[in-house]
């Protein structure tokens, strides 16, 4: 499975989050962030950079979500908890990261490479206090940016757990 090219035509018409107004591609641009999850420092960091630029997104009329896999339970009690802004996406069951061909961190398929230090850090994190039970460990997140068109000028899968999307490069990309 390979990550969603620039030219291809978005899988999903819509996306429904669990606060905000939906993300309808094909009208207005869209930055899409896949996260991995809700529960580690990354996820909080990554919403945080994605806040700051919120607002001047959508003065621009540029939509913007976030997909993570989850719960819809998890993430309608941690969108006012963590005071998120964004439209928030919950995946309950993965659909839609698999149509945006977004893969499994080797860690998590018994590869060799969970030896290395970069990536314990994220195997026991995904043991941390709130993680949402009901989601398996091993997503890797990604960054989209869709024309108006419904069309992705921009892609980019995530290759371990620890990648964070660059908010700044995304806004760079939508704006032009």
């Amino acid at each position: 499975m390979s990550v969603l090219s620039e030219g291809v035509p978005v899988p999903v018409a819509q996306l429904e989050p669990v606060s905000g107004l939906p993300v309808a591609f094909g009208k207005l641009p869209a930055v899409v962030v896949f996260l991995r999850d809700l529960h580690g420092t990354s996820a909080r960091v990554a919403i945080g950079r994605f806040e700051v630029v919120r607002q001047k997104l959508g003065a621009a009329g540029i939509q913007a979500a976030i997909v993570t896999r989850t719960s819809l339970e998890y993430a309608r009690d941690y969108v006012p908890r963590h005071h998120v802004l964004i439209p928030l996406v919950a995946d309950v069951d993965g659909d839609i990261r698999k149509q945006f061909g977004l893969g499994t961190d080797p860690v998590y398929t018994g590869s060799l490479l969970a030896l290395r230090p970069s990536t314990l850090r994220s195997w026991f994190e995904g043991w941390g206090l709130g993680r949402d039970p009901a989601v398996p460990n091993g997503d890797l997140g990604g960054e989209f940016v869709v024309d108006r068109t419904g069309r992705v000028v921009y892609s980019r899968g995530f290759k371990g757990a620890l990648d964070l999307p660059d908010i700044d490069k995304l806004v760079d990309i939508v704006m032009r």
